[in-house]
C-alpha cells in the first residue's frame, strides 16, 4: 500500500516536471560558499545552545547533589565510551580480517565459518523480516 502510494506520488511529481522548475529556480537560490559556511555554523551553535539550555534545565531541576551526580555519570560513560569502547571497535576492525583470512585459508574452518555466517546471517534477515511484517 505504501509502495503504490509512493510510486504514484513519484509519477505525478515526474509528469509535473519540478526537476525542471527547481533546475530554473536554483541558480537564484544557491547560497555562495561563504553563506553555506556561515549558516552551517549558525545551526551547530544552535544545537549547542539548545543542549546547554537543556543540560541548565536539568540542573535547575534536580538540585546541587543530583546535578553533580549527572554530571559525574555523563563524564563516567564518555570516559568509557572513549577509553574502553572505542580502542576494542578499533582493535577488533583491524584484527578481524587477518583472522577471518586465516580461517578461511584452513578448508575445514573455512567451511565452518562460512556455514556460520551464512545461517547468522539468514537468521538476522529472517528477525528483521518479521519485524517489519515482511
Amino acid at each position: 500500500d505504501g509502495v503504490v502510494k509512493e510510486a504514484i506520488w513519484r509519477e505525478v511529481r515526474r509528469q509535473k516536471g519540478w526537476r525542471k522548475q527547481w533546475a530554473r529556480v536554483q541558480p537564484y537560490v544557491t547560497l555562495p560558499p561563504w553563506a553555506k559556511i556561515a549558516l552551517t555554523w549558525l545551526i551547530m551553535w544552535g544545537f549547542f545552545a539548545a543542549l546547554a539550555a537543556i543540560a541548565i534545565t536539568y540542573a535547575f531541576l534536580f538540585g546541587p547533589e543530583n546535578t553533580r551526580l549527572l554530571l559525574f555519570s555523563w563524564t563516567f560513560a564518555e570516559g568509557q565510551t572513549l577509553a574502553v569502547e572505542e580502542p576494542i571497535l578499533i582493535a577488533l576492525s583491524i584484527i578481524m580480517p587477518a583472522l577471518m583470512d586465516t580461517l578461511m585459508a584452513n578448508d575445514v574452518c573455512g567451511e565452518v565459518v562460512a556455514e556460520f555466517l551464512a545461517e547468522t546471517v539468514g537468521v538476522c534477515i529472517t528477525s528483521i523480516k518479521s519485524v517489519f511484517g515482511g
